[in-house]
């Protein structure tokens, strides 16, 4: 089993290389920044806390282990250490859904090493590859431990494991919604699929779950409390929700036509089937009763995603299902016979050629995001305490912020010793009165400003002074 796992492990690893290295690893975010100013201007023990919603107390709990990593290898901040984190993480959930499906699903070695590099290379949500949503992969890296617990603890009734397997479902519900079906059904399908019963572990398992829905029950429904998760809701219901579970479920499956990067996927495949020599002496594949298991866990990993307004998007509803997609695809691969091998490395061949388009789209991104920062930086290297920076002409079919709040919050992190905000008006807009400063705790208003540097975008120009190192780093070395 070791000298297996080990060869999963380092042929994930290339995998998440190959998808990586390209375009990823000299990226940055320009977006999700309020979370890297909260790590900046908070004690550090603060920052793993997202406290604005109690819900998702442990939401926040990625950008700030990326930022303490940052401060542990001298970078202050840089993004190249969540970008580092991002890939660690990525890599840790193919060998999460590798032990968890052999554990959960009964899979061989054998299809449970395809569904491990099927997990990380099958790219169908478009943030694989960005850097500013590796939380995503800590909730279904902290989902797989708290079932595989669970699992220790239904079948051999260890008292450790029942506890760690509680304390884990509760992490994981304190970062997203998205895992409660699949959370409460865990235990009866463990009953019903594996045999496996321990009424301890299963009580200790819903402890956390049944005071997360009361809590939820009383916010939204008794106290009808007006969050972000209420904004974005779906009114109505009827087919159409329907018609979108369906339409979720296939999307996860569906293998993505490879774009670009020929070379770099074959390479990732020839890898994938190099390994194999380590499993083929188990040629025994998933029954269907197991894949009959991963399609209903499939689709209960939805039914969350089904309450927004706007729940037919590939941004950021596939990753927690992507585990179950594996398997099945992993599954139906080694229901080919003999061709199951050349199957299942054809599904990796293509999941890395659509994964690095998507990383280039995110580099795009953050390089015209970075760009008119970085000009503002090299014109105005430092400024005054109180300083509010209003930005005009902005082009609007080509706004490199996208929101009041991510410029706001690069304005922060230009002058991370200062108190300041950013507000920018598009095309020949004028300013209006009290500019807010960005969506998260306005630092400065056009009326508590103690000094306002108006500009006109783009910047041009080079000012005296030196700027910050963090800031620096994070805009002039990409």
């Amino acid at each position: 089993m070791k000298a297996r796992l080990a060869v999963a492990a380092v042929v994930y690893a290339a995998i998440v290389l190959s998808m990586w290295l390209p375009y990823a690893a000299g990226s940055g975010m320009g977006y999700e920044t309020h979370l890297v100013v909260r790590s900046e201007r908070e004690p550090w023990w603060v920052g793993f806390f997202w406290t604005d919603d109690p819900l998702r107390l442990l939401a926040n709990s990625y950008w700030h282990i990326s930022y303490l990593f940052s401060t542990l290898i001298g970078m202050d901040g840089g993004y190249l250490a969540f970008e580092i984190c991002y890939a660690v993480l990525w890599w840790l959930s193919g060998i999460a859904v590798f032990l968890a499906v052999q554990k959960l699903l009964d899979f061989d070695p054998g299809p449970a090493y395809a569904a491990g590099a099927i997990a990380i290379s099958h790219s169908v949500d478009s943030m694989t590859g960005w850097a500013g949503q590796g939380q995503f992969l800590i909730l279904q890296i902290t989902f797989l431990a708290a079932v595989y617990l669970l699992a220790v603890a239904m079948e051999k009734g260890h008292e450790g494991a029942a506890w760690g397997a509680s304390a884990l479902c509760a992490a994981t519900l304190l970062q997203y919604e998205s895992p409660l079906p699949l959370l409460v059904l865990a235990p009866v399908a463990m009953w019903v699929f594996r045999g496996w019963k321990n009424w301890r572990a299963a009580a200790l398992w819903y402890a956390p779950i049944l005071v997360y829905v009361v809590i939820t029950v009383r916010r939204y429904i008794f106290l009808q409390a007006s969050v972000y998760q209420t904004a974005v809701a779906r009114q109505n219901w009827g087919w159409g929700a329907l018609l979108d579970w369906a339409w979720l479920t296939a999307s996860s499956l569906r293998v993505e036509w490879p774009e670009s990067h020929w070379s770099l996927g074959a390479a990732a495949m020839a890898l994938f089937l190099l390994g194999v020599w380590k499993f083929r002496a188990v040629p025994r594949g998933p029954d269907w009763r197991a894949l009959a298991v991963a399609f209903a866990c499939l689709t209960a990993a939805f039914p969350v995603i089904l309450l927004l307004a706007d729940s037919r998007t590939v941004w950021r509803t596939m990753t927690f299902g992507a585990p179950w997609a594996a398997a099945l695809l992993a599954g139906l691969a080694w229901k080919l016979g003999r061709f199951r091998w050349v199957a299942a490395g054809a599904i990796v061949f293509c999941g890395v050629c659509a994964a690095i388009p998507k990383t280039r789209g995110h580099r795009e991104q953050w390089e015209s995001h970075r760009a008119p920062l970085a000009a503002i930086l090299q014109a105005y290297p430092d400024v005054p305490d109180g300083t509010l920076i209003l930005l005009r002409n902005v082009p609007s079919n080509a706004d490199p912020f996208a929101d009041q709040q991510w410029f706001d919050s690069g304005i922060r992190l230009l002058y991370p010793r200062r108190r300041v905000a950013g507000y920018y008006v598009r095309g020949g807009a004028k300013f209006e009165g009290n500019a807010p400063g960005g969506a998260y705790w306005p630092l400065v208003t056009d009326r508590t400003a103690s000094h306002v540097l108006e500009l006109e975008f783009p910047v041009r120009g080079s000012g005296a002074g030196t700027a910050d190192p963090r800031a620096a780093r994070r805009f002039f070395s990409h």
